[in-house]
This record gives structure tokens, sequence and C-alpha cells, in this order.
């Protein structure tokens, strides 16, 4: 196992970003050989390229496994500014099932879809929509009117019947409205607005998600970034906020002592606790009262990016150049802290072991960071060719599925 220690580490924030639309993509996935390298011994189920000219990519969309397809994204080629378009394959075989685009949307920042039965829904700074996941055609595409910096994101499951999300508008100091999405019509409802306050800051709700107290009220948990310069200064919040009775629950300041909140980082909530991330600090609340259950806060130097979990009595989360932290999830007792030498991308938990990609993509023990495997592509020979983005898995088939820059591999998960 590799020597707890704590690494310098340059603030890099990776926030999810794509946009998406439906049309017909021209080009087709095409099969290539299965020879492993040398010095590789993972078990390759099929690989495809993720364009057919092989152009490498870093994409934003995670890679997902949903209602039996594997989703990625990928640029639109010769496109200005660059549009991203959501490729679908047959995760048996990796033959492309359908390819979703359109010619008005761009990337955007922070937007992470959200899936209901077989839709899937997902906004960017232009457009919102709702997309069959089975066929790949549009249901409904709306615009945002108004200003130019209109954006529509960070949708959540409200209900059967709607999401919940976050619409920012005006310049330069934005307004923030917590709105509904109706699922059958992209219909706009707005519940309440986040104001400024009167001391020289401005507001950005990163998040707004869902949860019910333990007197079966309706609730949201927001995390809001409070910001101002000359001199540059940022603060952060955790606020809920009653859906039943519109009123504020309660509202902890200042969690993280540099005040970062990014949309990826939403609050999870489970069994009556709410655990959360800021930049540098982790923190777990009681969601009724919003009472500090423990708070653990580190220096500077040492910030987390991209998601954390909370998977086997655990909060796990990972630093921006490559530190993994795994705390006890009750006690917030900090378990281990290991450096895996690179930028850790999306953690996935399954059977108890850790999956992730750093250039390399590893399975680690979650008691003590122990690696268990450490796997490199088998296309090191193109160049900046590393495992990357969110390792998804088919729990049923054991498979792993992970982009390299230039493919997308399905891969054994080994014992």
């Amino acid at each position: 196992m590799r020597k707890k220690h704590v690494l310098t580490i340059l603030c890099a924030i990776s926030i999810s970003i794509i946009s998406l639309v439906n049309i017909n993509c021209s080009d087709e996935l095409i099969e290539i050989s299965d020879e492993p390298a040398d010095s590789l011994s993972y078990n390759l189920i099929w690989e495809k390229p993720i364009h057919e000219d092989l152009s490498p990519i870093d994409p934003f969309f995670l890679t997902t496994l949903e209602n039996d397809l594997v989703l990625y994204e990928r640029d639109v080629i010769n496109t200005i500014p660059t549009r991203s378009e959501l490729v679908s394959l047959d995760p048996s075989n990796g033959n492309k099932v359908w390819c979703w685009n359109d010619d008005m949307s761009i990337r955007s920042l922070g937007n992470i879809p959200v899936y209901y039965n077989d839709k899937l829904f997902i906004s960017s700074i232009e457009r919102y929509y709702s997309m069959s996941l089975s066929t790949g055609t549009t249901l409904w595409s709306i615009s945002l009117e108004g200003e130019m910096f209109d954006e529509l994101y960070n949708l959540f499951d409200l209900d059967n019947e709607a999401l919940v999300g976050i619409l920012r508008f005006g310049s330069p100091s934005f307004n923030n409205q917590i709105v509904t999405v109706d699922k059958s019509t992209g219909q706009l409802t707005e519940l309440f607005e986040i104001s400024h306050d009167n001391d020289g800051f401005s507001k950005r709700v990163a998040f707004a998600k869902p949860f019910i107290k333990s007197n079966g009220d309706s609730c949201l948990v927001m995390g809001i970034v409070k910001s101002k310069n000359s001199p540059f200064e940022m603060k952060s919040e955790i606020t809920a906020y009653n859906l039943e009775t519109n009123t504020f629950e309660w509202t902890v300041k200042d969690f993280d002592p540099f005040g970062g909140i990014t949309g990826r980082n939403a609050a999870i909530i489970e069994d009556g606790r709410i655990y959360m991330q800021g930049i540098n600090a982790l923190i777990c609340l009681n969601a009724d009262t919003g009472e500090i259950i423990w708070h653990q806060t580190y220096p500077w130097n040492m910030q987390f990016s991209e998601n954390f979990i909370v998977e086997g009595g655990k909060f796990i989360s990972s630093t921006s150049e490559g530190m993994v932290v795994v705390l006890d999830k009750i006690t917030g007792e900090e378990l281990f802290a290991i450096d895996y030498g690179a930028y850790v991308y999306t953690i996935n938990f399954f059977e108890d072991r850790l999956y992730f990609c750093n250039g390399k993509l590893m399975i680690v023990d979650p008691e003590n960071g122990e690696i268990y495997h450490e796997l490199e592509t088998k296309n090191k020979n193109l160049d900046q060719a590393a495992f990357r983005n969110k390792v998804a898995i088919d729990t049923t088939n054991r498979v792993m599925f992970v982009q390299d820059g230039y493919y997308i591999q399905a891969i054994e998960i080994p014992d």
C-alpha cells in the first residue's frame, strides 16, 4: 500500500459540461483490433472509437450506463462554437444505437442529466430538452428567452410530474430563481427567488436538491456561493427551504474556509443527514435542523474537485491533483488520505471497491486505500491516450465501461 501523505494541490475545479439534441450523426462507429498490449492483462470485451478519425477528446459528460445503454459525449466536429452530441451504445457489443445533437446547442457549465423512466432531461445555456432514451428522439425542446446569459441548470428530480432547477438571468449581477420544470411539457414555474444581500456580495446558487424531512415535508437543500471583487472574497452557505410552508428552515454560513461550491458537488441526503463538500471542507448536517454533526476542513492547497460519494459507511472524495480522502460517514473521522499521483476523475463504488480513473484505471480497497488493480490503456501508442472520466459499471454482467480519450472500452471486472 502507498504511504499516506498530503500533496500540495493547485486549484482546478472540474465542472460537468454538455449540450445535446436530436439529429442523425453521419459518422459510424467501427470495429478495431482487440489485440492487447503485451504489458497489459485486462480482459477487453470490445472497444469503439469515440470519433471515426480518432481525434482525441476529453469529455465532460460522465460515461453512464442507463436503461441498458452506455451513454457518452463527444464534440461535433468542425463546429464553432464547439457543440456536443450524445452517443448511446449497446453494452453487449458496443454497436451504436442512436446519436443526438442540435444546431442550437452549445456546451454549458454544470449541467448534469436527469433520468426518469425512459426519459432524459438536460439543459444548456440556450435551451433545455426532454428526450427518449430508447430511441434518441427529442420529446420537447424549449428556448430560454430573455437576457443573453439566461441559463437553466442543475436539474434534479422533484416528483413524478416535475423537475427542480435554477434559472440565472440578468447581468452583471445574476439573479437566481428556483423553478420547477413540467416533465411532460417543459413549462417553467417559479417557486421563489434567492435575493442578493446588502453586504456587497452577489449570490450564486450552485444547486437546489430535494429531500424529505422526518415530518414528511418536501424541502430543498441549496448550496450558495457569495462573492465580491475589490478585494476578491468568497463565502459559502448551505440552506434549507420548506416547500410546504414556503419558508427557510435553517442556514449554515461559512462552512468552507475559502468559500467554494461547484454544481457537481450537490449534497447527498441519507438517513436524515445531509453530506456536503466545498472546495476545502467536508461536512455532515442534521437534515431537519441544520445542526452540524461533523465538519472537516483542509488547507487551501488541498482542494476537493469532481464528485464525492457516500457508500459502504464512508464519505469518499478526491482532490484536484490525486488525493483520495475517506472518512467514516457517522463520525467524520478520517480513515485515510492517499495520493495516487494524478487527477482523480469521478469515483464509483461496487462490491466494496472504489473504481476511478487518473490516467490509469484504478480499483482500490476503501478500507485502507490499497490498490487491487492498476490498468493502463492498451492504446498507449496514441498520443495522450489515458483512462479518464467516470468508470460506468454493469453490476449484473460485471463489466466496466471507460474512455481513454480515443476509444470507449468494455472491460471485464477483474477478481
